[in-house]
């Protein structure tokens, strides 16, 4: 059975649809959710006061990462398209070795939405090219009659 919402998603949530949707243009996620802090008093308090009354417990550090899993779930969400398929509402790409930038996919330009086609090709080349090799592998545990991969590596 699905559960439902919990009281921290069903009050995060609408903090993060209002501040990713006010995005004009790309942003990061670490910038997404130290906006979500900003703009929610109640989560720098309890942030603050875990802070101060459980020092070194980290709680801070783990709101953080509740947040940041919201975070994900909202870029994740797909929606429908003319092209039969359900695409990403949010596309993301990267640029140098920070942070991947995130955008929504209906503002991207086409130089941003080639960055994000070549991402996917290379990856998509690197997860062929890893099932080749194990399928190599697969092949000669076969002929070997070898019980485990490192057998044949």
């Amino acid at each position: 059975m699905a559960r439902g919402k919990g009281e921290f998603a069903q009050r995060i949530d609408p903090v993060i649809q209002k501040v990713v949707e006010a995005y004009p243009n790309y942003f990061t996620k670490p910038e997404a959710t130290r906006d979500v802090c900003k703009v929610s008093p109640t989560l720098m308090n309890v942030m603050a006061q875990t802070k101060k009354q459980c020092p070194g417990w980290g709680i801070p550090r783990v709101i953080l990462d509740a947040v940041e899993d919201r975070l994900t779930q909202y870029l994740q969400q797909k929606v429908p398209s003319k092209y039969g398929i359900r695409l990403r509402k949010f596309e993301n790409y990267a640029v140098g070795g920070g942070p991947r930038r995130w955008q929504k996919l209906e503002v991207m330009s086409l130089s941003d939405l080639r960055v994000c086609v070549e991402y996917r090709r290379a990856h998509i080349k690197g997860e062929q090219d890893v099932v080749a090799a194990y399928e190599n592998i697969m092949d000669e545990m076969k002929k070997q009659k070898a019980a485990k991969v490192g057998q044949v590596l």
